[in-house]
């Protein structure tokens, strides 16, 4: 899903050697006439191009769609995620993330991602590379990042529709922590609500927290009880993933693994 970049173009005067009067009229119009052009032109931030050259412009919903419920809310007015490449997929790639954004409400996708970097780009590969070509992990992985300055969710090919969930889960999560700085999510009011309602607390102080960038660094307890069994169990920001993944799977499974946390994101994402 994807939409080009929109050019501006200004009418281009000729003079001619017998009208003299109509130039000096027409030169003294000119900066009205480009005034008015501009006006009636909406503002748009170029976002970065990704690997096959499309660029997508930012705007952000209205107060007013805000205060809705996110079922209830208007489309994005752009696309907001970007399949890098998508025609080089697999067929089950390509439906398996079909299929995963077709389950989150357009109010959720309207909010996945930071949005002063521009639209969510999505690649498929197995080598877990970037739109630069690097490898964070040295090896295949899913994962979502804003290292270099993009929103970007990077998948193996033929993962599920919950894995790539999972990985945009991560991308609504950080949506308002600076690039790269993972670890400036706790001080979220939204995400210190989630962590309070699972059972989880910072035990670096917010002082300390503040000068931090990864989120391996800061120190956490645990006081819930045990739900999931692998990665997520030791890390908050992949509790959120895997919690808002489920959600919209299969939210009857997230609501017997863990009642507090289905009630968090049903209150949070009111259908």
């Amino acid at each position: 899903m994807r939409r080009a970049g929109r050019s501006l173009s200004f009418p281009h005067f000729l003079p001619q050697p017998s009208r003299t009067p109509l130039i000096v009229l027409s030169l003294a119009l000119l900066p009205t006439i480009l005034f008015a052009l501009l006006a009636a032109t909406p503002w748009r931030d170029a976002a970065a191009e990704g690997g096959d050259g499309v660029a997508a412009g930012i705007e952000l919903p209205g107060l007013e769609s805000a205060a809705l419920p996110y079922a209830e809310q208007p489309a994005p007015a752009i696309e907001r995620l970007v399949m890098v490449q998508a025609e080089t997929w697999d067929a089950t790639s390509r439906r398996n993330i079909e299929d995963a954004l077709a389950l989150l409400p357009s109010g959720v996708q309207a909010e996945l991602g930071n949005p002063a970097l521009g639209p969510i780009f999505i690649l498929v590969n197995s080598e877990g590379m970037t739109l630069s070509g690097r490898q964070p992990y040295g090896r295949a992985a899913n994962f979502y990042s804003t290292n270099e300055g993009r929103n970007e969710v990077v998948l193996y090919p033929n993962q599920s529709p919950k894995t790539a969930l999972h990985e945009l889960g991560h991308a609504f999560n950080l949506r308002r922590t600076q690039p790269g700085a993972y670890a400036q999510v706790f001080l979220d009011p939204e995400m210190q609500a989630f962590m309070a309602a699972a059972g989880w607390r910072v035990l670096t102080s917010t002082e300390t927290l503040r000068g931090l960038r990864d989120h391996t660094h800061v120190e956490l307890a645990y006081d819930g009880p045990s739900v999931w069994t692998q990665l997520s169990r030791n890390d908050p920001l992949e509790d959120f993933a895997n919690s808002f993944a489920l959600y919209f799977v299969a939210p009857d499974d997230l609501r017997s693994l863990s009642p507090a946390r289905y009630d968090w994101f049903a209150a949070r994402f009111a259908q």
